[in-house]
Order: structure tokens, then sequence, then C-alpha cells
């Protein structure tokens, strides 16, 4: 059985973990490391120690930046963070944190049915009821 074919680069892909597209940096010679005064603290290699760089390294670092910066987007995060939390706390309670079948469909399924529940049964603690052949939602009081 063959691989699939590679994928098209995408230009709003997500950054890759894949670790041969990094960009590795190293120390101009390996004398380098020898006379650091540091070297105890860094690396026991005989040759040095290399770095690998992230190839959108300027773009996470930037944000970071905006994210302890900004307070526009602090007040987005804070706004949108809890309810994301708490939907993904449901989805994943009594035992659900694994998904119980092999293979990508039945378990496609299996989280399609999940979410389905989780939404009819919130939807029915927010007023959803069925009368006259439809459903109708009471309407919030406050």
């Amino acid at each position: 059985m063959r691989p699939p074919p590679p994928r098209p680069a995408q230009p709003d892909a997500p950054p890759t973990s894949d670790r041969s597209k990094r960009t590795a940096l190293a120390p101009p010679s390996s004398s380098a490391c020898t006379d650091c005064p540091l070297r105890g603290r860094c690396t026991t290699s005989r040759t040095g120690r290399t770095l690998n760089v992230h190839p959108q390294h300027e773009l996470l670092t930037a944000a970071r930046h905006q994210a302890a910066t900004d307070p526009v987007w602090q007040d987005e995060y804070r706004r949108w963070r809890p309810p994301v939390e708490r939907a993904i706390a449901w989805l994943v309670t009594k035992g659900n944190r694994r998904v119980p079948y092999r293979g990508v469909i039945a378990n496609n399924i299996w989280l399609h049915h999940r979410a389905a529940a989780l939404n009819l049964r919130r939807l029915i603690n927010l007023g959803l009821t069925r009368a006259n052949g439809g459903w109708h939602l009471t309407p919030a009081t406050a």
C-alpha cells in the first residue's frame, strides 16, 4: 500500500512540528562551545549545541507579545475562553476523553452524535419543549 500523495502547500496551513523544516543554528565552530564559561549549564556534547528554530519563529514571538501586552486582545480572550473551555469539558466528561472505536469514520460519527446530544441537552435546559407537533423555545425571563 502506497502512502497518499503529498498535499500542495497552503498559505494558511498551521505551523508544522516537523523538525526537518526547522532551521538549525550551530555555533561558528566547535571551539566556540569549548571556551564558553556556561558550557556545563548548556550542553554535555563534545561537538557543542545545535538550536532548532521554528520556521515561523518571528510570527509566534509577535503573537505571544500581543497576547501579553494588548488589552483589546486580552479582553477578547477572557470573553471567549470560558465558554470554549466549558464546551470542551462537557464533551470529554464521564470517560469521553478518548475515542471509543477504531477507525476515523466510526469515531467521526460518534463525535457528531455526542455533540448533538450535548446540544440537545443544553437546549432542553434552556426551555426547549415539543408542543403541537413542533419544537418551541420558551422565552427567557430576566
